[in-house]
């Protein structure tokens, strides 16, 4: 259905597309499809995307610039590089430290590991 609606924005080719959480409830490859697909879009047309996620990680992936939201008021703006690299708002870097990294071992203390 979501790949549905991208290819009727092909179409349509607006100015600016609101895409509110685009790739959720997919799996891993269709998310990557529908992703490359609004990037060649946006590409291809000039469209500006405004991308709406839950997903820090998706937001910077996507996009140029972001801005964070807490509790409905912008907290953080800024090019993604830089809102994302070097975070200022504590809202912010809660949710890049939420980001689960490869690279780091894994803090299992709050884990119980013991099997019934």
């Amino acid at each position: 259905m979501q790949r549905l609606m991208i290819a009727r924005i092909f179409l349509l080719k607006p100015k600016i597309q609101l895409a509110d959480e685009p790739a959720s409830m997919v799996d891993a490859c269709s998310r990557a499809t529908i992703l490359d697909m609004l990037l060649d879009l946006r590409d291809e047309t000039g469209m500006t995307i405004i991308f709406i996620t839950h997903d820090i990680g998706l937001a910077y992936y996507i996009s140029d610039t972001v801005y964070i939201m807490e509790h409905g008021k912008f907290v953080e703006s800024g090019k993604a590089d830089e809102v994302i690299l070097h975070p200022q708002a504590a809202y912010t870097k809660r949710l890049i430290s939420d980001v689960p990294k490869i690279h780091e071992e894994w803090d299992l203390s709050t884990v119980d590991l013991k099997q019934e």
